[in-house]
C-alpha cells in the first residue's frame, strides 16, 4: 500500500519502522519482566506483591512511555536523520513517527497488563 504512494513515502516508512522496532523494545521488556515477576510471586502466594508490581510497573512504564512519545513526536526528524540522509525521506519518516508516537504511551500501559495476566 505504501509503495503505491511513491518512493519517498516508502523510504520514510522503511526508516520509521526501524525506529519503531527500537521504541517497542521498552514496553516489551516491561511485559516480559512483569510476567516473570508476577509468576514468581503468585507461585509464592504473594498476590499483594504481584498487584503492587503491576501498579509500579504501570507508573514507571508510562513515565518512560511519555519519553518514547515526546522524542518521536517532536524530534522525529532528528531520529530519522540517524538512518537516512535524504531530506524528503527524513520528513516522511518524521510524519510517520509523529502518527506512531502515541503507541509509546499506550503500549507501555497495556503491555504491563499483558505481562501481569500472562504471569498469573
Amino acid at each position: 500500500m505504501v509503495n503505491s504512494m511513491g518512493v519517498i513515502a516508502s523510504a520514510g516508512v522503511g526508516v520509521a519502522e526501524n525506529l519503531c522496532a527500537f521504541i517497542m523494545l521498552v514496553p516489551s521488556a516491561y511485559m516480559q519482566s512483569m510476567s516473570a515477576f508476577v509468576a514468581q510471586n503468585i507461585g509464592a502466594k504473594r498476590l499483594d506483591r504481584a498487584r503492587k508490581a503491576l501498579l509500579y510497573g504501570i507508573g514507571t512504564s508510562v513515565a518512560v512511555g511519555f519519553l518514547m512519545f515526546y522524542v518521536p513526536f517532536f524530534h522525529g526528524d532528528w531520529m530519522a536523520g540517524l538512518f537516512a540522509r535524504d531530506r524528503q525521506g527524513i520528513l516522511a519518516a518524521a510524519d510517520y513517527l509523529r502518527a506512531y508516537s502515541i503507541d509509546g504511551i499506550l503500549t507501555s500501559f497495556l503491555f504491563c497488563f499483558m505481562g501481569y495476566f500472562n504471569g498469573g
